[in-house]
């Protein structure tokens, strides 16, 4: 018989479990013999779904991705222009529906302007993301050297610290740290605290599936079993404030709304709530909800210093948008934000009951102008399907492969030749003039001559006046 290298791998576990706790009486044993999968099966990041709106969080920057055997993607972000008079919440919804559609096109690489502004104030915390994935490694690694309290060990320190960097990675990677601690617990024979792991997963990721790919198919009972006593937990309320306000808030990795705001219908437990606000840094806590009382959840938000070069730069090309060709300050945006094209979104100001919306899209390469489009938003319409016709008219005729060339810049203008003041007429008649009247004037003052010279004689000496 031919055996696959998972095959392989997963009846060597079986082996080595049945050997570690052979001559053990099955009756002390919580749980049968556990199986772990390799930890190369257990994948690192959750891959956002194509088309969906833009979560709180992304993986840490890097190239641009390349469409399966094709070109690498174009990198675009939206860029929002507010007028006076609209809402914050208005513009985040505005700018969540059209950033999903445009994430929907194969052939970009669409990322919101928050995620590229961190990286290029270089914010994401890149040391302690990679302190956690390397402490969750060593944690799986214990699993398969069947060492449960080395694993259990690693992995509770791996799960605190993802909870510190959450606003920057994956929520599946906390899942899957909590997952892989509950089953560590279970190899050293703990129930007690498999199950309280379980639930404290379930409780804010109450859809976490089990894989008998990924999971040791003994753990799927105790996690059914905790599974319905999550669903007989009560429930409760937060409300959640930051400083200054109108911040995106997610709770559990669900965007929620702008702040301030009130979230209900929350299973009893432990929440992780994140924030982000353009010109900010992104920020997390964590909330225990009560049945009892409404836990108010307040947050500082520290202010992004570079945020300040790309909002003047923004204010700069404001009055521009349409040109067929940006202003060269425009090169910033592309230099700092490392950006191909540019969406650039004037929202209003407010027209009686519609909101005028105007899209400029810029190949920031060329600084050419490719395509414009205006429509009008109704409260009482839907905003996706509004932004996926924006998204659509946008990008119905551009060329992926080719930019536009720009016009030549023009020549500049002739520099006329200016002659020496020395060498122009009015220079010399002027010194002339003058050379004259200092003569006239030694003149007429009279030049005396020293008492021993001869009248007809010319004497060296100084000249009296």
């Amino acid at each position: 018989m031919v055996w696959s290298a998972r095959a392989s791998a997963w009846l060597v576990g079986v082996l080595l479990a049945a050997a570690a706790h052979a001559g053990e009486p099955r009756r002390n044993a919580p749980f049968p013999v556990l199986v772990v999968p390799p930890p190369a099966q257990i994948p690192a990041v959750e891959p956002p779904p194509a088309g969906a709106a833009p979560a709180d969080d992304s993986s840490p920057a890097a190239e641009p991705k390349r469409t399966r055997g094709g070109p690498r993607k174009l990198r675009v972000t939206v860029l929002p222009l507010p007028q006076p008079g609209v809402r914050e919440e208005v513009v985040v919804s505005i700018l969540r529906a059209l950033s999903g559609s445009l994430q929907g096109n194969e052939r970009l690489d669409m990322r919101d302007l928050e995620s590229r502004l961190s990286d290029f104030a270089q914010e994401v915390p890149m040391d302690q993301i990679e302190l956690a994935r390397s402490t969750y490694a060593k944690g799986m690694a214990a699993l398969q050297q069947l060492d449960p309290g080395a694993a259990a060990l690693h992995l509770q320190e791996a799960v605190d610290l993802l909870v510190v960097v959450l606003p920057y990675v994956r929520k599946q990677e906390l899942a899957d740290a909590m997952m892989a601690l509950a089953v560590a617990h279970a190899l050293r024979g703990n129930r007690r605290a498999s199950n309280a792991t379980l639930v404290r997963l379930l409780t804010w990721r109450s859809d976490y599936p089990f894989d008998p790919e990924r999971h040791p198919p003994q753990l799927a009972a105790p996690l059914e079993e905790a599974r319905r006593a999550v669903s007989r937990l009560a429930r409760g309320a937060l409300r959640i404030e930051t400083d200054p306000p109108g911040a995106q808030a997610f709770v559990d990795g669900t965007y929620v709304g702008v702040t301030p705001l009130e979230v209900s219908d929350l299973l009893v437990g432990e929440h992780y709530l994140t924030f982000r606000k353009l010109g900010f840094r992104k920020g997390v806590r964590v909330a225990q909800v009560s049945a009892r009382s409404r836990q108010v959840v307040q947050a500082r938000l520290q202010p992004l210093d570079k945020y300040l070069l790309v909002k003047q730069t923004m204010d700069r090309l404001a009055g521009k948008l349409g040109a067929a060709r940006l202003d060269p300050v425009a090169d910033t945006l592309k230099e700092t934000l490392y950006l191909d094209h540019a969406v650039f979104l004037r929202i209003g100001p407010p027209l009686g009951n519609t909101l005028p919306l105007a899209a400029f899209l810029y190949d920031l390469r060329t600084r050419m102008l490719l395509a414009h489009t205006e429509v009008r938003l109704d409260p009482a319409g839907q905003r996706e399907e509004l932004m996926e016709q924006v998204a659509a008219r946008l990008y119905a005729a551009v060329d992926y492969d080719h930019m536009l060339k720009p016009p030549p810049e023009p020549p500049p203008s002739p520099v006329a030749v200016r002659r020496p003041l020395y060498r122009r007429w009015w220079f010399l008649t002027a010194l002339g003039a003058i050379a004259a009247s200092v003569t006239a004037v030694g003149l007429g003052v009279g030049l005396t001559r020293s008492a021993g010279c001869p009248a007809d004689h010319v004497c060296t000496g100084a000249i009296q006046y």
